[in-house]
């Protein structure tokens, strides 16, 4: 199951979206959509900073970390593969499969 958005949330607005956990759903998954989601909530308490500029923060942090172990080619092909995709299916983590 999807969170579903509100009129705000599909407008740009960015609101704190219900996170549902999928019983299928990775624990890397529940635990990624936990961080967003405190972040979210997080900003918005706090008057001072908005949801967006958090979540432009977390992203940002998160490539920085990632550019660590993998190549500027691969971060490249790992956010065109989920820009292609978003709205579709969840994307599964494999586990030495």
């Amino acid at each position: 199951m999807r969170a579903q958005l509100s009129g705000e949330q599909r407008s740009g607005t960015i609101t704190r979206a219900t996170i549902e956990a999928e019983p299928q759903m990775a624990g890397e998954t529940t635990l990624a959509r936990s961080v967003v989601g405190g972040a979210i909530t997080s900003a918005q308490a706090d008057g001072s900073q908005s949801a967006d500029s958090v979540l432009h923060a977390l992203l940002g942090e998160v490539l920085n970390e990632l550019s660590k172990s993998r190549s500027r080619a691969d971060l490249d092909s790992f956010i065109s593969y989920h820009l292609d995709n978003l709205g579709e299916d969840e994307w599964v983590i494999t586990r030495g499969c």
